[in-house]
């Protein structure tokens, strides 16, 4: 009987090593890859709304206070396919991104709000993106980092 109770426990066991914990839905941690879902388009009048984009933008936040991205950080709204390695630094006190290397783009601003990230651009009609937290494995390489 002892032996069967030891081979019940330990499948119980595995799978709870195996379990994955993170869910992005109660753990909304700053840190980790956030992947755009959503931009902020306005005609001008005032009437924008958030819209769900079809690019592939990344950033990852790192607890040493760098972000880095698999997009051009200097051109935030640009939905190009390019990939390319850019990097900066996030002041999580101030809620600020600075994007390394960018002649003329101003810090930007974000915000987490439970699972919903915001980063929010200055420009002439309200500029924003809206990003979800990835599950961990979801990392894109960042070989040159």
């Amino acid at each position: 009987m002892k032996y069967l109770s030891i081979l019940l426990t330990i499948p119980l066991f595995v799978l709870s090593c195996n379990k994955e914990n993170f869910d992005p839905d109660r753990n909304p941690d700053l840190i980790g890859t956030w992947k755009v879902t959503e931009q902020f388009s306005d005609p001008g009048d005032g009437s924008g709304r958030f819209n769900s984009v079809t690019y592939d933008r990344r950033y990852t936040f790192r607890a040493d206070g760098t972000i880095t991205s698999n997009r051009d950080m200097c051109f935030p709204l640009n939905g190009s396919a390019e990939e390319v390695d850019s990097r900066g630094v996030y002041n999580l006190t101030e809620g600020t991104i600075e994007p390394e290397g960018c002649d003329f783009t101003p810090n930007y601003r974000f915000e987490l709000d439970g699972q919903q990230l915001t980063f929010r651009f200055t420009c002439f009609e309200g500029c924003a993106l809206r990003l979800r937290k990835l599950r961990k494995g979801s990392h894109f390489p960042l070989s040159k980092f």
